[in-house]
């Protein structure tokens, strides 16, 4: 996983120029919807409320990249091992879903301007509600990057 601020993701070379060339001109305007890139990248804009709870997920095709542009939420995570699977694997998705753990989920506040990486090892459960902060309206951006 890498958690950092936007003005730093050009350091970790994940993204391609062009995506970040996007990515550094998105802002709360940005229009909901997805867009595509060279090599099978591409972006989901949404806007939506968090919640209470969530399901923990993973993939296997693709990094998540999520960069939040207006509010924030909690994302909690952790790495697949030892994880039992609540709904199978779903190749036309891909993306599969996991009990929590007995032990305590590791978990971040995603904020303006922040991004967090997910390889297709660490599950992560996004929209959370944030320390009793109510639900929130946020606009955020989901980029799928091919392994």
């Amino acid at each position: 996983m890498i958690f950092d601020d936007i003005s730093n993701l050009k350091k970790y070379n994940v993204v391609s120029d062009e995506v970040l060339e996007f990515l550094y001109g998105t802002n709360v305007e940005t229009q909901q919807g997805k867009y595509e890139f060279a090599g099978g990248v591409s972006a989901a804009v949404s806007v939506y409320y968090t919640k209470e709870s969530g399901d923990l997920e993973a993939h296997r095709e693709y990094i998540d990249l999520h960069l939040m542009l207006k509010d924030c939420e909690r994302i909690d995570f952790c790495d697949i091992d030892d994880l039992e699977v609540k709904v199978p694997y779903d190749e036309a998705r891909d993306m599969e879903f996991f009990h929590d753990p007995e032990t305590c989920l590791n978990n971040i506040h995603l904020e303006v301007d922040k991004f967090v990486v997910f390889y297709p090892y660490e599950a992560h459960k996004p929209q959370l509600n944030y320390a009793g902060c109510g639900s929130k309206e946020v606009r955020k951006v989901v980029v799928k990057i091919p392994v």
